[in-house]
């Protein structure tokens, strides 16, 4: 009896190596996880700007630059949410007691420029971010996972696109920093698409633009910084990119 069983499994096992892919695998099982990931980083970016706010509202308070600690969004979250990232070793297990590195998480940091100094094409920073001249930034950042990527293309996957376009909508301040060749373009196209003259820009599944400060770009703030991880100095190919300007008051 026992041989018996032993071999209509091993039948079975053999019948289910033969069978075809589910053809709406994609819809259930990838597509899902994609929308998982955007999920997280608006979800971040929002509780940030929330926090943000309240902050700003107290003028006894400095001005929040840098990085944002994720433990202070904790209360901006809807609830049940948790903001957890963990950390993965170079063979993509998990390391419990590892520190979680920047390229494995979302980023989400304050920049002070000068205002006058954007249409420049350089910008540089300002030390009161309550200045009448400045313009202040909160983007959300962090790298597009090698399984979201279009190995023919040089943009996020179809999976990653269709995740952006159902949980994030239409705008142009969410989705995935491309790099801008400004040697190609009029003058005509400059000054319609890209007034900041800088090297880097958001797109998303509309194929709008929003160009990316070049002080964020370039300016060197830490591992952390936008330059290290999606940059000049980028420890990916490209990022998923959430940007806002703030207020002042």
């Amino acid at each position: 009896m026992y041989v018996w069983v032993v071999l209509a499994v091993f039948i079975v096992a053999l019948h289910c190596f033969n069978l075809s892919v589910r053809s709406d695998m994609r819809s259930i099982y990838v597509e899902p996880q994609a929308e998982s990931s955007i999920t997280k980083i608006i979800m971040q970016h929002r509780a940030a700007r929330e926090y943000l706010t309240y902050e700003i509202a107290n003028k006894s308070n400095p001005y929040p630059q840098g990085e944002i600690d994720l433990s202070n969004l904790d209360e901006f979250l809807p609830t049940g949410f948790e903001l957890k990232y963990e950390a993965i070793d170079e063979d993509g297990n998990l390391d419990e007691d590892g520190e979680v590195p920047p390229s494995q998480r979302y980023v989400s940091r304050v920049y002070c420029l000068d205002n006058t100094s954007l249409s420049t094409g350089l910008s540089k920073s300002i030390d009161d971010c309550r200045a009448e001249n400045a313009v202040n930034y909160l983007i959300t950042y962090g790298c597009v996972p090698q399984k979201w990527k279009r190995l023919d293309a040089n943009r996020p996957s179809n999976d990653l696109l269709n995740a952006i376009r159902r949980v994030a909508g239409s705008g142009s301040n969410f989705g995935y920093s491309v790099d801008i060749d400004m040697d190609g373009m009029s003058a005509e196209e400059l000054e319609k698409f890209n007034p900041l003259k800088s090297t880097m820009r958001i797109t998303n599944w509309e194929q709008t633009w929003l160009s990316i400060p070049q002080y964020i770009i370039s300016g060197d703030v830490g591992e952390s910084g936008f330059s290290k991880v999606c940059g000049d100095e980028r420890a990916c190919g490209y990022c998923l990119v959430y940007m806002d300007t703030l207020g002042k008051k």
